[in-house]
C-alpha cells in the first residue's frame, strides 16, 4: 500500500502558512467527500450484538457447571448443599488443588488416589456407566495418581476417632514401605513426597514440627473442566472393595448390615459436627426425611482439629485448619441398587474445604462414611458460557476487532461473592478477561455513576467495558462469552441479570493508529495488517514503509511518490536464524521459601518488600500453605481462593490479602526469581538465553487428557532445554520452532511511530543564551565524529521487540571534507564548522547545495541539489535511502519471560507498544552519545534505554520500572533541564507519564529520569486540584524553553479528569539548585486524551525586558479506548500563559472552538507559524472500525475532520472530511500531512520542497510538538 498521489487537487481558501494558494492532496487510500461519506470506514465490515432478552437468559443457549437460571431469568451460583455433589467433582477454574489426610476411622490400611474421568474414559474408548474394574484403568493406561497408600491411624484410641491425624506408616505411590511416625521429622516428609509450603504450590507447614496440617498433598494444577475422581481400595482388597465418588461405578448394591428396614426408597441424615456414637449409622427412614437425627458424620478427633475444638483438647479456638462445620448431610439410596460409597460436606462459611468421607464395608456395612475422611482444598463455584452453536460474528472473510460488553449483576455480602467475565473471539480457545469497567453505574444503567468499584461494593452494579483485540494481536470472527461466579458464603448467591456485547469487524486491510514520521523527502508510516481469509497464519503483519515524497532533484515539481521499502517484506524475505536479536545479557537469582511474615490466625493482609529486585515475570508464588498468589498480570497477584495482590516488580514491594487469614505460626513464604542486568547484549537465538532466563520451568497442567507439561512446546513430552530453543526459534521467525518459515516476521505494530536517528544535526538548545562555548565544542566534536553514521528506523512491535531497520544515509547538510583534515580534534573543529555547508556550495538564492558524490562545489558540483533541510548522501548515481533490511532488534529484560505468553496467546504477552524517542545528549563525564528510550504501552511497566550511538552495535542502559506505568503509551519527551535539587550539574531528563490510573485515590503524575542512569529524579504529582485525584495523563508532556536560554523551563500536560496543568522547572545551570512547582493551567470540563501542543509567543518590550507569552492548544474527547461518550459536544482550546519564568497561576482562555456533533479529539494539535492543525474522530474508540457516534450520524458528519484554525482568533480557515483520525498531524517543509486509522495518509501544502528553515531568535515562534519527529 504505497503513498501515492491522488488525482485529485483540492482548492484550498486556507491561507496557509507557506503563503500557497493551493494545496496538493494524496492519500493511501480513496478520498471520501463529505456529501458522500460513507458510515462504515474502508476496509471494515458491519458489526454485530448479543443481548440477553427481556424475559432473561435462554438455558438452551448455555453451558453451565453449578449454575441455574432463576425464576427472574437472571443466572444464579448453586450454592448450599445442592451444590455439593460428590458425583461430580469439577474443577470450574484453571486452578492448583490439594487434598489433607484427616482420618482413617476402620482399622483398615486402605489406599486413596485419584484420577480424571475425561482421560479414563477416552483411554477406556468408552462412557463409564457401571461398575468399573480398577484392572481395567490400569491396562488402558490411565494416570492413577496414589495420595496415601497403605493408610494406617488408627492406634490411638479405638474404632472410629482414628488417631493424631498424622499417619502411622508411610508408602510410596508403588507401596513400598517409606518409614513409620516414630520421631518423624518435616525433612524426612519431604524426601517421602509431601511438598512444604516453599510458595510454588500448597504443601505442608514448614515450622519444624509435623502436625495434621502436614498430611497435605499436592495433586495437581487443573485445568477449567475437569472432573477429578476419588477411588478407594478398602483395606487394598482392590479387585472387589475399590470404591469410587461416582454414582454406579462401584462394585456393590445397598444392603447395610445394621439397617432393619426393607423399603426401596431410604433417607438418612448424619449431623456433621456431633461426634460420632458408633452403632447404627443413622435415623433411616423411608419415602421421607428424618427429622430427628442422633448420629454424628464427623468423628471426634477429626472434628477437634478440623475447627470445632473440645475446650479440653489443647488445640486453638479455631483448631488446626480453621473449619467450622455444622448442619446435616443427607443421603438417599435405594435398597439392593448401586449407590456411591462417598459423601461430601462444606463449612457453609468456607465452601472452598470439602469434606469426603467414605465407606469402607461391602453393601454399605454401618453406613457410617467416615472410615476414611480426606478434606480437599479448592476454589469452588460455578461457570456459564455460550454455547459454541450460538458464538456470534461477521462472515468470512471479516475478523472481529473490538468488542464491547455491557452487565448488570449483583455480588451481595460485601465482597464475599465475585463474579468474573471474559470474552473470546475465537470459539473459546483464548480467552480474555473483562478488567477495566470504564462505566459504572448502580443499580442499574441510569444509576448513580461508582468510582473505586471492588466486588460487592456497591452490591449490584451496571458496567461497561471495550475489550480491543486487535491491540492485543488476536484474530477471530466467533464471539463468545464465559462468566465465573464464586461465593465464599452458602448464604450469599450471585446474580447476573442480562450480558449484552457489541463487535467491530475488519476485513483484510492495514490499519494504523501511530503518527508517521518525516526526515528530508522520506516519509516513514507504520501499520498492522488484518488477515486474508486465505492466510494460513491469520496473525496481524506488522508494516513499516519508507517512501519517498518528492524527486530531491526537483524540488519544485510537486509531489513525486515512491515506495522504497517495507521493512516487513524485506524481513520476510530473510533467513529467520541470521536475524540479530538481542537482550540485554542477565544474572538471574533463584529465591525458594523466602519467609514474608507469620500468620497469627487472625491477619489476612501482609505487606513488605522481596530481598531481591528487580522480578521476573510468572516466578512469584506467595502461599501459607492453603492459598497461592502467582504474578500472572503485570502489576497483580491473583490468589487461588479468590485472594488479591500487587506487586511492584521493580522494588519488590508488594501486598497479599488471603481468603482467609493464615493459621497461628504459618510463615506465609514466596518463591520468585530477581535479575541484574548488564551493558552487554546477547544473542537471543544462542546458548547465552537459556529456559530460565525464559521463565520456563517444569509446570505441569492436568487437563482433559491427562498430566503434561505446560512449555513442552516441541511436543516430546518432556520439558527441557530443547524447549527454549523451540521458543527462541519461534520467536526469531520459525512457525515450527525449527525450520519451516512463518509467513510473515514482523509482527503488528500498532501505537509504535517510527523514531529516526541518522548523523546529528543543531537544535534549538545550542543556540540556547545560557549554553557555554565548551558544551557546544564537545557537541561539535560528537557531530564532527557522527558525521557519516547510517541512519536507522526504530519502531515497537508486538512481538516484544524494539525493531532497528536501515533507512539510508541521511546527512543535516554538506560536509566539504577537502576543507579539513577528516580528523575530528580539537585543534580542527573550526576546520569542521567552516566545511559544514561552506560558502561555496550557496546557490544564488542563497541556498546550501550538494554538489554531488565525490565533488566539491570549489570544483564544480554534478548535482549541486538544494539541501535546505537536509538530504540523502548518494551512492551507485541515487540517493541512499537504505534498504529496510534488520540491523537488529532488541528484546527489553522484561519482556522475556512474556514471550511464551506470545506463542501461547495468554494474558500479559511480550508487546513494546508505544513510540520510541531518540535524543543525541550528554552523560556526566561530557561525552555525547545516541540514546533511545521506550515505554512498553501494553506490554508492561517498564522503560528502557539503549545507547545507540554505534548504530550496528547497541548497548543496554537501564531500565525503570513502576506499576502506575502500566499501559502508558508515551513517547518520552527529552530535554535537558537545570540543577535538580540534591543534584550536581545539568541534567538531561526523560519525562514519561503515569498510566491508566487504576488507584480511586492518587493523583496522576510525572516522571522525570535521568537519561544516563535511569534514575529516577523527581515523581511530579499533579495535585493541585482535590477533583483530580484519580486522573490519567493524556499522552506526553509538551516540554519548553520558554526564554530561550537552552535549558526546559516548564512543561504542560492534560488529563483525563479535564485539567490542563503547567510543571515550572528549574532551568538555570550556574544554581546550585531548583523547585519544581505544579499549578492548575485551565479547567476545561471535559476530559482530555490528546497531548498539548505549546507554542512560545514572547516578546520584547519597550525597556528591554522580556514579556512572557506561551499558547497551549489542546482539544477535549473521550477514551479512545472504550465506548464512554461523555457528550456530543466537545471543543477545542487555546490557553493563554503569561507567567514569567519560575511563577505558576492560571492561565486565560484566547478563544475555544466547539467541533461539530459526535466530533472528539484523540490526537494532540500541530501548531506553526500563526495556523494550529487538529484532526477529529467521529467514532466513540480509536479502533479502525468503529461505527460513527450517533450524534455524528444525525449531524451529517460520520467521519473525521482535518481542521486548520488561525492560531490568534480560532476562525476557521480550512476543514476537510478525511475518516476518523487518531494520531497527530505532522507539518513539515510546509507540507501538512495526516493519517486516519484506516491507513490513509493525506498531504495538504504546495508543489515546493527544501524551503529554507530558521533558527534562533527571541521573538521567534518555537514549536515543541508532541513528539521529536526526528533527530
Amino acid at each position: 500500500m504505497s503513498l501515492r498521489k491522488s488525482a485529485v487537487s483540492i482548492l484550498c481558501f486556507l491561507m496557509l502558512p507557506f503563503a500557497l494558494a493551493a494545496a496538493n492532496y494524496i492519500s493511501l487510500g480513496m478520498f471520501i467527500p463529505v456529501a458522500n461519506a460513507q458510515s462504515l470506514p474502508t476496509g471494515c465490515a458491519a458489526g454485530g450484538s448479543f443481548e440477553t432478552s427481556a424475559s432473561g437468559f435462554d438455558q438452551a443457549k448455555l453451558d453451565m457447571t453449578s449454575v441455574s437460571v432463576n425464576t427472574n431469568g437472571g443466572l444464579i451460583l448453586d450454592t448450599g448443599a445442592g451444590s455439593l455433589d460428590i458425583n461430580n467433582i469439577i474443577v470450574p477454574f484453571e486452578q492448583v488443588v490439594s487434598t489433607v489426610f484427616l482420618l482413617e476411622g476402620a482399622g483398615y490400611r486402605s489406599d486413596i488416589g485419584w484420577f480424571v474421568r475425561q482421560e479414563a474414559e477416552d483411554k477406556l474408548g468408552y462412557t463409564i456407566s457401571g461398575t468399573l474394574p480398577f484392572q481395567d484403568l490400569v491396562s488402558a493406561g490411565v494416570t492413577i495418581n496414589y495420595l496415601f497408600r497403605t493408610v494406617e491411624d488408627d492406634t490411638d484410641s479405638g474404632c472410629c476417632n482414628g488417631g493424631n491425624g498424622i499417619l502411622d506408616t508411610f508408602y510410596d505411590e508403588n507401596d513400598n514401605y517409606l518409614g513409620n511416625d516414630v520421631g518423624l521429622t518435616e525433612t524426612a516428609l519431604q524426601s517421602w513426597g509431601f511438598t512444604p509450603n516453599s510458595g510454588s504450590i500448597p504443601g505442608f507447614v514448614n515450622n519444624g514440627e509435623v502436625d495434621p496440617r502436614d498430611m497435605r498433598k499436592f495433586m495437581a494444577n487443573f485445568a477449567a473442566g475437569v472432573e477429578i475422581v476419588y477411588f478407594l481400595h478398602a483395606d487394598g482388597d482392590i479387585p472387589s472393595r475399590t470404591y469410587y465418588s461416582k454414582d454406579g461405578w462401584s462394585p456393590d448394591n445397598w444392603n447395610p448390615g445394621n439397617s432393619d428396614k426393607d423399603d426401596a426408597i431410604i433417607y438418612f441424615n448424619l449431623a456433621i459436627a456431633s461426634p460420632e456414637q458408633g452403632g447404627p449409622a443413622a435415623d433411616i427412614n423411608t419415602g421421607v426425611i428424618p427429622t430427628t437425627v442422633t448420629q454424628g458424620f464427623i468423628p471426634t478427633a477429626a472434628r477437634d482439629r478440623l475447627g470445632n475444638p473440645d475446650n479440653k483438647t489443647g488445640y486453638p479456638a479455631k483448631g488446626l485448619f480453621d473449619v467450622q462445620m455444622s448442619g446435616l448431610i443427607s443421603k438417599r439410596v435405594i435398597k439392593d441398587e448401586k449407590f456411591n460409597h462417598f459423601l461430601v460436606a462444606a463449612p457453609p462459611a468456607d465452601p472452598f474445604k470439602w469434606i469426603i468421607g467414605a465407606e469402607d464395608l461391602l453393601g454399605g456395612g454401618d453406613a457410617d462414611f467416615n472410615d476414611m475422611l480426606i478434606m480437599i482444598e479448592r476454589k469452588t463455584g460455578g461457570v456459564a458460557r455460550l454455547k459454541s452453536s450460538e458464538a456470534i460474528g461477521p462472515a468470512a472473510p471479516a475478523y472481529i476487532t473490538s468488542v464491547t460488553i455491557k452487565v448488570q449483576d449483583k455480588m451481595p455480602c460485601n465482597g464475599d461473592t465475585q463474579i468474573d467475565y471474559y470474552l473470546s473471539i475465537d470459539d473459546g480457545a483464548n480467552w480474555v478477561e473483562v478488567t477495566d469497567w470504564i462505566s459504572i453505574a448502580t443499580p442499574n444503567e441510569g444509576g448513580a455513576s461508582v468510582t473505586g468499584w471492588t466486588y460487592g461494593f456497591p452490591e449490584e452494579t451496571f458496567r461497561k467495558s471495550t475489550i480491543n483485540f486487535s491491540e492485543m494481536g488476536l484474530t477471530g470472527n466467533k464471539l463468545i462469552w464465559k462468566a465465573e461466579l464464586i461465593s465464599e458464603n452458602d448464604a450469599c448467591v450471585p446474580e447476573i441479570s442480562f450480558i449484552d456485547l457489541n463487535y467491530n469487524a475488519a476485513l483484510n486491510r492495514e490499519f494504523s493508529r501511530s503518527s508517521p514520521t518525516i526526515l528530508g523527502n522520506i516519509l516513514y508510516s507504520a501499520s498492522f495488517e488484518t488477515p486474508d481469509y486465505n492466510w494460513v497464519e491469520k496473525d496481524l503483519r506488522g508494516h513499516l514503509r519508507s517512501e519517498r515524497l518528492y524527486d530531491p532533484l526537483n524540488p519544485t515539481g510537486g509531489l513525486a511518490i515512491v515506495e522504497n521499502w517495507d521493512a516487513g517484506a524485506v524481513l520476510t524475505a530473510s533467513t529467520p536464524s541470521t536475524r540479530q536479536v538481542i537482550t540485554p545479557n542477565i544474572t538471574l537469582n533463584m529465591v525458594s521459601g523466602e519467609i514474608l511474615g507469620t500468620g497469627d490466625g487472625t491477619v489476612v493482609t501482609f505487606t513488605g518488600t522481596f530481598s531481591s529486585a528487580p522480578i521476573v515475570h510468572s516466578t512469584i508464588s506467595i502461599t501459607d500453605g492453603l492459598e497461592v498468589f502467582i504474578d500472572k498480570h503485570t502489576t497483580e497477584l491473583e490468589g487461588s481462593l479468590t485472594g488479591t495482590g500487587t506487586i511492584d516488580r521493580f522494588t519488590g514491594e508488594f501486598s497479599v490479602t488471603f481468603n482467609s487469614p493464615p493459621g497461628n505460626g504459618v510463615d506465609v513464604v514466596v518463591d520468585y526469581v530477581s535479575y541484574i542486568t548488564s551493558s552487554v547484549m546477547d544473542t537471543f537465538n544462542s546458548g547465552a538465553v537459556d529456559k530460565d532466563d525464559l521463565a520456563l520451568d517444569n509446570s505441569m497442567i492436568t487437563d482433559t487428557s491427562g498430566t503434561r507439561y505446560v512449555y513442552d512446546f516441541n511436543n516430546d513430552g518432556n520439558f527441557s532445554e530443547a524447549d527454549a530453543t523451540w521458543l527462541k526459534n519461534w520467536v526469531v521467525g520459525y512457525s515450527d520452532g525449527a525450520s519451516v518459515k512463518k509467513d510473515w516476521l514482523l509482527s503488528s505494530i500498532d501505537h509504535s511511530s517510527p523514531a529516526i536517528v541518522g548523523a546529528p544535526g543543531l537544535t534549538s538548545w545550542y543556540f540556547g543564551t545560557d549554553v557555554t562555548d565548551d558544551v557546544r565544542d564537545s557537541f561539535d566534536m560528537y557531530r564532527c565524529q557522527q558525521r557519516n553514521r547510517k541512519t536507522i528506523a526504530l519502531v515497537g512491535s508486538r512481538m516484544g521487540m524494539l525493531n532497528a531497520f536501515y533507512a539510508g544515509e541521511y546527512r543535516p547538510y554538506y560536509i566539504d571534507e577537502s576543507l579539513f583534515s577528516g580528523v575530528c580534534s580539537a585543534g580542527s573543529l573550526e576546520s569542521f564548522r567552516n566545511a559544514v555547508n561552506p560558502p561555496t556550495c550557496f546557490n544564488t538564492n542563497n541556498d546550501p547545495t550538494y554538489p554531488g558524490p565525490g565533488k566539491t562545489c570549489s570544483s564544480g558540483g554534478a548535482l549541486n541539489m538544494i539541501i535546505n533541510r537536509g538530504y540523502y548522501d548518494w551512492t551507485s548515481g541515487s540517493p541512499n535511502y537504505g534498504i529496510g533490511s534488520e540491523l537488529w532488534s532488541a528484546i527489553p529484560a522484561d519482556q522475556l519471560a512474556k514471550l511464551k505468553n506470545n506463542k501461547m496467546k495468554g494474558e500479559d504477552r511480550a508487546f513494546v507498544d508505544a513510540s520510541p524517542a531518540v535524543a543525541h545528549v550528554q552523560f556526566k563525564d561530557n561525552s555525547w552519545h545516541a540514546i533511545v528510550i521506550s515505554a512498553e504501552g501494553n506490554g508492561g511497566d517498564h522503560i528502557f534505554a539503549l545507547d545507540i550511538t554505534d548504530p550496528n552495535t547497541p548497548t543496554f542502559l537501564w531500565e525503570f520500572a513502576d506499576p502506575d506505568l502500566f499501559r502508558s503509551r508515551s513517547s518520552p519527551s527529552v530535554a535537558v533541564i537545570g540543577q535538580i535539587v540534591s543534584e550536581t550539574g545539568v541534567k538531561w531528563v526523560a519525562f514519561f507519564v503515569s498510566g491508566i490510573n487504576t488507584e480511586a485515590g492518587e493523583y496522576p503524575s510525572i516522571y522525570m529520569l535521568d537519561v544516563e542512569t535511569g534514575k529516577k529524579l523527581e515523581r511530579i504529582y499533579l495535585d493541585t486540584e482535590p477533583s483530580g485525584i484519580g486522573g490519567t495523563p493524556s499522552g506526553q508532556p509538551a516540554v519548553l524553553d520558554s526564554d530561550g536560554n537552552g535549558y526546559a523551563d516548564k512543561l504542560y500536560i492534560g488529563t483525563d479528569k479535564g485539567y490542563m496543568y503547567k510543571v515550572n522547572l528549574p532551568d538555570d545551570p550556574s544554581s546550585s539548585g531548583g523547585v519544581i512547582s505544579v499549578c492548575t493551567l485551565y479547567n476545561a470540563g471535559q476530559p482530555i486524551y490528546a497531548s498539548p501542543s505549546a507554542v512560545v509567543k514572547n516578546t520584547v518590550n519597550t525597556a528591554g525586558e522580556i514579556d512572557y507569552r506561551t499558547v497551549v492548544f489542546f482539544g477535549t474527547g473521550d477514551s479512545p479506548s472504550q465506548e464512554d461518550s461523555v457528550s456530543d459536544q466537545y471543543y477545542f482550546y487555546a490557553i493563554e500563559d503569561k507567567d514569567e519564568i519560575g511563577a505558576c497561576s492560571p492561565g486565560s482562555m484566547l478563544w475555544n472552538y466547539a467541533l461539530p456533533a459526535g466530533q472528539r479529539i484523540f490526537a494532540s494539535a500541530f501548531a506553526t507559524a500563526g495556523q494550529v492543525y487538529f484532526g477529529t474522530s467521529a467514532s466513540d474508540t480509536d479502533d479502525p472500525c468503529a461505527p460513527p457516534t450517533p450524534a455524528a450520524s444525525a449531524a451529517g458528519q460520520p467521519t473525521g475532520v482535518i481542521f486548520a484554525l488561525n492560531a490568534e482568533t480560532g476562525a476557521v480557515l480550512y476543514q476537510e472530511a478525511v475518516g476518523n483520525i487518531t494520531s497527530t498531524p505532522v507539518v513539515d517543509d510546509e507540507q501538512l500531512y495526516i493519517k486516519t486509522t484506516d491507513g490513509s495518509l493525506f498531504g495538504f501544502g504546495g508543489n515546493t520542497f527544501q524551503n529554507k528553515t530558521k533558527q534562533g531568535g527571541l521573538s521567534e515562534a518555537k514549536v515543541k510538538s508532541w513528539r521529536e519527529i526526528s533527530q
